[in-house]
């Protein structure tokens, strides 16, 4: 198999550089002393990587150096639940954790493993998406709103522009509202796959509403009379709507399947009876 090489300009280092430390600062854990440290000998850097990505020589690129290493991110405090009263809120952070060790209980800290590669890596990974990840990118339709590229006004990579991928605030809300304009669309037309999910949904709404009413009652009042409330709840006359909202909290799982089953019933189906 021939092998092409590539050929490059400080120029192109430059801004995929420029792409990678405006992605890393914006990141969940950014190296800000590896950058500042890269930066120190930037054109020295540059030069390196460049002449690394140009030789025929691959070997490189399984050197630890550059694949870099990993750490671990805090990622929550998970605390043992005491015999205490759980509805005492605590004004001071200290005296809450006070409480919740004083007993004996030992929390429990979690840790997310995070790759931290080298800013060499990060450049070259910037590189390859304004090369090679621009060409997978124009093969996406418009219905795809994550983790999309910048682009001009030409439908080109900007390469000026800071980052790599253009902010998911907006193309979130252009998701979340078209969905939502769709179907109401269907619905003003009637379609019966519509009618059976707005049915799904408007009792799963209700459900979920009062499951969560529920639960924030039950957390200010202790263990059995949480118990005997439950049970007077469950076995009232079936005119009480407190029975009718206990079912519809019990039917919860039904009417989720209900409305994936109506939902892909009408999307599978492009030419259901109106």
């Amino acid at each position: 198999m021939d092998v092409i090489q590539m050929s490059l300009s400080l120029h192109d280092l430059g801004l995929a550089y420029r792409k990678a430390k405006v992605d890393l600062y914006y990141s969940t854990n950014p190296s800000l002393f590896d950058i500042a440290n890269y930066e120190d000998d930037l054109s020295k850097n540059l030069t390196r990587l460049k002449e690394q990505i140009e030789a025929m020589n691959e070997d490189w690129v399984k050197d630890p150096a550059f694949l870099g290493t990993w750490t671990l991110a805090p990622k929550e405090i998970q605390m043992v639940k005491g015999k205490q009263d759980q509805s005492l809120i605590f004004a001071s952070p200290e005296a809450e954790w006070l409480s919740a060790t004083v007993v004996g209980n030992h929390p429990t800290a979690v840790f997310r493993l995070m790759a931290r590669c080298s800013i060499d890596f990060h450049v070259l990974s910037s590189l390859w998406m304004m090369e090679v990840g621009d060409l997978f990118d124009k093969q996406l339709s418009s219905n795809v709103f994550g983790s999309r590229l910048r682009r001009n006004r030409h439908d080109e990579v900007n390469t000026w522009a800071l980052g790599s991928f253009k902010p998911y605030l907006r193309p979130f809300r252009e998701w979340r509202d078209g969905g939502i304009k769709a179907m109401r669309t269907a619905l003003s037309e009637k379609k019966k796959g519509v009618e059976n999910c707005r049915c799904c949904a408007r009792h799963t709404e209700r459900a979920n509403s009062f499951a969560n009413a529920v639960g924030q009652a039950l957390k200010m009042l202790n263990a059995p009379t949480s118990s005997r409330m439950a049970h007077k709840i469950k076995n009232a006359p079936t005119r009480d709507l407190c029975q009718a909202q206990i079912h519809c909290r019990d039917a919860l799982t039904q009417s989720l399947l209900g409305l994936l089953t109506a939902c892909n019933t009408y999307c599978g189906n492009a030419n259901a009876p109106m």
